[in-house]
Parts: C-alpha cells; structure tokens; sequence
C-alpha cells in the first residue's frame, strides 16, 4: 500500500506573518531592606553646654535669636558666658530682646519698599533688611557686653586699692607668729588660745583671698567675689593691720 506523499510548500510561497509574542521577562529578585540606624534624640537636660537643675517643663526653648545671642557670648565674653548662672533661660529671655529689637530696626524700613515691588524681589529685599537689622542687634548687644566688662573692672580696681597687699599680710602672719610665740614663753602657756587660732584662721583667708583678687588669670567676676570677702575679713582684722 502506497502512502499518499505530502504535498510541498512552493519555495516562493510568503512566510506567514505572525503577530510578534511578548519577551517573556525574568521576574526581578527583591532586595532585602536595608536597617537604618535611627539615633535617639538627646534630653533637653543632656544637651552639651547646658547645666541646670529645672525640670523640662520649666526649662525654655531658644529660638534662632536666642541660639545667636549664646554664640555671641560664647565668642566674645567666655568669662560672662561660663558665669551666667540659668544659661538656657538667660539666653531664651535674650533672644526675645534681641528679636524684638530686630523687629524695631527692620520694620521701619521694609515699610519704605514700594508697594509694587514684584513679589520674589520684596522676599529678597525684607531678606536684606533683616540680615543687616541682625547684626546690628548683635553689635549693639556686644556694645553692651563691653560695657559690662568695664563696670565690673572698675569695681574690682576700687575694692583692690582699698585692700592691703599680699606682702602685708605675709609679714602680718610672721609677725603674729612670733608675738603668739612670746606671749607663750613669757607666760608659760603651752597651746595657743581659741582668740588667737581664729585671728590666725582669718589672717590666712585674708591672704588666700587676696592672692585671687589679684590674679590676672582668674575671671574678673571670681576676682570680685574674693575682693568683697577679703573687704569684709579686712575691717574685722582693723586692728592688728
């Protein structure tokens, strides 16, 4: 039995044109995440530079003004900033000062800008005015540091010229040493009196006092504080000086 032959295709028959099947794209691998490291924020309390015994609630916040004014002090008196006792209320309540004080050099003229002044250029012009009302603010504010230097040098040359030299009372304790010393051999005492260790006690506060007043490395404030001390030791030793 013959099998029927297949019949050919002619050669120069088309190719059938079949419509293009979409690439069959390989799935991407999803990449695991990444941890990030979130730090926790510092406690108000713990904040490097700040040292106060308030609770949060009680401690102020600084805005940029009171931030500037702290950076000020810092630069430009570090002996006013390190004295200053509530340094976060101190410069809250000086930023207010110096924002208000902003606001009263800068209004005045942002209120001379023409009033069709395009809008982007009016941003740039109040920009301006604030920037330069600020520095004002600061240089008026160290004006006022300086001045606070100068009053407290002043007061600290009045109390050291109205206070005895070191060497004074050097020789002062040589000399109550040695008048201590007789009165015991001439007398036949063998220990000295409660009077006479509390005048000595005095004496060298006096002189511990003294040689801080008159240290030139020591902050002005500190110097001032050991000058009063002394004044006061000084007129209740009157009579042996």
């Amino acid at each position: 039995m013959r099998h029927a032959s297949r019949a050919r295709v002619p050669i120069s028959q088309p190719e059938l044109d079949l419509p293009e099947l979409p690439r069959c794209v390989p799935a991407r691998r999803r990449r695991r995440p990444v941890p990030v490291e979130v730090s926790t924020p510092v406690p108000v309390a713990e904040q490097p530079g700040f040292d106060f015994d308030e609770t949060p609630g009680d401690v102020p916040l600084l805005d940029r003004y009171g931030l500037r004014a702290m950076e000020h002090w810092r630069h430009h008196a570090p002996p006013h900033h390190r004295e200053v006792a509530e340094p976060r209320r101190f410069f809250a309540e000086l930023g207010e000062r110096l924002a208000s004080r902003v606001t009263q050099l800068a209004v005045p003229l942002e209120q001379q800008l023409p009033a069709d002044l395009p809008a982007v250029e009016r941003i740039e012009q109040v920009t301006r005015i604030r920037s330069q009302a600020e520095e004002v603010a600061l240089v008026e504010q160290l004006q006022v540091i300086q001045d606070l230097s100068l009053a407290e040098e002043r007061q600290l040359a009045e109390l050291l010229g109205a206070l005895p030299a070191c060497e004074l009372i050097d020789d002062e304790l040589l000399r109550f040493d040695d008048q201590v010393a007789q009165g015991r051999e001439l007398e036949g005492q063998g220990a000295t009196t409660v009077a006479e260790e509390a005048c000595r006690a005095r004496l060298t506060r006096l002189q511990g006092l003294l040689a801080v007043a008159n240290d030139p490395d020591q902050a002005v404030p500190q110097r001032i504080l050991a000058a009063e001390e002394a004044a006061v030791i000084r007129d209740m030793l009157t009579w042996r000086t």
